[in-house]
């Protein structure tokens, strides 16, 4: 699926800066893109993560990674540049090459693993971006979930992969919805009085929000596999 690519840009979400350590291990020359910054206040702290900072949605940052990809292109002696979008799923990869082109491309919607086939798109006369599918790497299905990749309605224990994204981002979450809790175990017990759900209901639409793009944090949060 790689072997063609000259450049690969590796799309992560903003919020959960988690990367693919299959892109990392390829012979590639890898271009870090943080998308869904706007989901971001402290934007400043996002080059800690990566290379380049977008949001398909407000467009911004785009020109920068453009700049960025016919830089690194000018060094490639080839007729045909093909850069490869690639990632979790549901970093947003298809929005941003629809924001990149300027017009409606790839199919976009916030399930993840969506991108089915692989389809080449112009982006100049030499670059070419390529749209691969979103590609697993991980059994650990809570931890995809909690990178914003996998669909909570599918998890076994919504409620524990909950508390988890609750202790993550434990103030985001109590500005959000007014809550006050000493704990993430409270903070879902209130939220689900709150929502009138049942603790587990309220899990899975707690992390559907997350999934979703529709809960936005301070700062980047940095997350390891070994955070299980």
């Amino acid at each position: 699926m790689f072997d063609d690519c000259d450049i690969i840009l590796e799309v992560m979400d903003a919020r959960i800066p988690f990367p693919n350590k299959k892109i990392e291990k390829l012979n590639k020359i890898i271009i870090k893109v943080l998308n869904k910054a706007d989901l971001v206040e402290a934007e400043e702290l996002l080059s800690l993560y990566g290379d380049v900072y977008v949001s398909s949605r407000t467009r911004k940052g785009l020109r920068v990674l453009r700049n960025k990809i016919k830089e690194v292109a000018k060094n490639i002696n080839k007729d045909k540049i093909i850069v490869c979008v690639a990632g979790f799923p549901n970093t947003g990869k298809s929005s941003l090459i629809n924001a990149l082109r300027g017009r409606h491309v790839a199919g976009t919607a916030p399930i993840p693993g969506k991108t089915k086939g692989i389809q080449l798109i112009k982006l100049s006369n030499k670059i070419y971006l390529k749209d691969t599918p979103g590609i697993f790497t991980l059994k650990d299905k809570e931890l995809l979930t909690l990178i914003g990749s996998y669909s909570p309605e599918k998890l076994d224990n919504p409620i524990r992969v909950a508390l988890k994204l609750i202790k993550l981002i434990f103030e985001d979450l109590q500005e959000r919805f007014n809550i006050e809790a000493k704990d993430e175990n409270e903070f879902l017990e209130k939220l689900s009085k709150k929502w009138r759900m049942p603790l587990r209901d309220t899990a899975v639409r707690l992390l559907s929000l997350w999934v979703n793009g529709k809960i936005k944090v301070k700062y980047p949060i940095s997350i390891t596999s070994s955070h299980h």
